[in-house]
């Protein structure tokens, strides 16, 4: 099967790969597992000299970089430059914090002087999304290779280039070949990579669907996941909000890259005593965004990532519209080549439609006007809780930061949505310790350094009072068990 790299403002075919046999990623697997026995013993301060080093060659390498991502899955060049420099930023972002964060913690058990001690878990099976390609993996790879892990990654299979640029920034900071490496693979082979007793962990941004089945396939090898899926947010204006900076942040809220992103505003629900103001000043805002080549630097919005999306986004409109809802600017894909579809508002929307009961994963923004919710189910009770702009109106969510700014996130924010997919919170040193295994650790009239030998070789100590670690979904708790193991 070929993987493809394809225009999505143009349709042009940029480049093809054919998909890695069964046989290659064994050997790719292989090498990681190898790797990460000699990796883990590299101390701390080599780990981030290496980082800090990536960061750089990011920052050196932006406008190559960024017009790959542009050019595979369409987000605009400005924005596709200014992801590569958060990639940038969260690199040294670890490579600065990672002592701190992964330093023993002391810990009370009677009798026993304890501290908890977080050790690298293996070979980490990353499936990354194609919205942030750069961001999204060196999101999980930072934090993870800062611990002592490896990573495989499985990139979407659209953006087979940026997937490859980034191992070869990594390497090109100077580690080790079979620290990171990029699986050209499509859907169908990621199971079997995932039942590898050599793969120890799953991470995956992508749909509830595919979240559930990785996550089931990680439960059932008795492996830690961390999943971050798909969200339907909503924009809470009330009457105290000042509507020039709201509508500001509503357009950028939901038009963000093109309209592609898991944290996105994407449900406007709006107090019906500036309902009418806040629609006009909107739509007005929305028409006035240049929709067109992603490459120039005055375009506002891109195309979409793929035939696929655009064909998904129109067809949830069409089905909304038909079941009575009305649209005030957009609605219709745009004629000529490429993915391109309007900014587009809707409202008037009925219970039961797509726009009321699905994700829409495009520039499509679906007004509601309100003044108490009641009698919802409790799915829609959960996805409208009380993120507001209009500050005198409380409470606020931890996700009320992200809708001020307009959705953008940030290296210290709690990343999370409001969604089933978002009940894992996750903020930077929980992110990087989720890749970390935690081992609670007496020293009973044992030399440390026998004790770390001992763990490394996987041996049991001892029975008194000690505890191993439970893994849920990356959060680590503590589970009382009879004797002492490691791993």
């Amino acid at each position: 099967m070929a993987i493809a790299s394809v225009n999505p403002a143009t349709g042009e075919e940029l480049k093809t790969f054919d998909a890695l046999t069964e046989e290659e990623v064994d050997r790719k697997i292989a090498i990681a597992a190898d790797t990460f026995r000699e990796y883990r013993e590299t101390p701390l301060e080599e780990r981030a000299r290496m980082m800090s080093r990536a960061a750089e060659i990011l920052e050196e390498r932006t406008e190559e970089l960024g017009r790959i991502a542009t050019l595979e899955m369409g987000k605009t060049f400005v924005a596709a430059k200014a992801e590569v420099h958060k990639c940038a930023r969260g690199c040294r972002y670890y490579a600065e914090n990672a002592a701190r964060f992964l330093a023993d913690e002391p810990a009370q058990v009677e009798s026993a002087r304890a501290f908890v001690r977080y050790q690298p878990i293996g070979p980490i099976l990353a499936i990354m999304p194609w919205n942030f390609p750069y961001w999204q993996a060196f999101r999980n790879a930072a934090p993870a290779l800062m611990a002592g892990n490896v990573i495989l990654l499985k990139h979407a299979s659209n953006v087979p280039q940026c997937a490859l640029a980034i191992e070869e920034v990594i390497h090109q900071a100077g580690f080790p070949e079979g620290v990171f490496q990029t699986l050209l693979i499509g859907s169908s082979q990621v199971e079997a990579v995932i039942d590898d007793p050599r793969v120890r962990a799953v991470t995956l941004t992508g749909s509830e669907p595919a979240g559930r089945q990785v996550g089931g396939e990680a439960s059932a090898n008795v492996k830690p996941s961390v999943l971050e899926l798909g969200g339907s947010d909503p924009f809470v204006v009330m009457p105290s909000a000042n509507l020039d900076e709201t509508v500001t942040a509503a357009v950028t809220a939901r038009t963000l890259n093109n309209g592609q992103s898991c944290i996105n505003g994407k449900r406007f629900i709006v107090h019906e005593e500036i309902a009418e103001d806040f629609t006009r000043r909107y739509v007005e805002a929305m028409q006035n965004l240049k929709v067109g080549d992603p490459m120039d630097e005055n375009t506002d919005m891109g195309p979409l990532a793929t035939p696929q999306m655009l064909e998904d986004v129109d067809s949830q409109v069409r089905k909304t519209v038909e079941a009575g809802a009305r649209v005030l600017t957009g609605g219709k894909p745009e004629e000529g080549p490429g993915n391109f579809y309007p900014p587009t508002v809707i409202t008037d929307i009925p219970k039961g439609s797509p726009a009321h009961e699905e994700e829409i994963f495009g520039p499509v923004a679906s007004l509601f006007r309100a003044r108490h919710r009641r009698g919802d189910s409790p799915r829609q009770r959960h996805l409208v809780r009380p993120w507001l702009l209009g500050v005198d109106q409380r409470p606020l969510g931890a996700r009320a930061v992200h809708e001020r700014a307009g959705g953008r996130h940030g290296l210290h924010q709690p990343h999370s949505r409001v969604q089933p997919g978002g009940a894992l919170r996750r903020c930077q040193e929980l992110r990087l310790r989720s890749r970390a295994l935690p081992l609670w650790h007496p020293r009973v009239r044992q030399r440390q350094d026998r004790l770390d030998r001992r763990e490394r070789r996987g041996r049991q100590h001892g029975s008194s009072g000690v505890t191993a670690p439970l893994r849920v979904n990356g959060v680590a708790a503590a589970k009382l068990l009879t004797g002492y193991h490691s791993w």
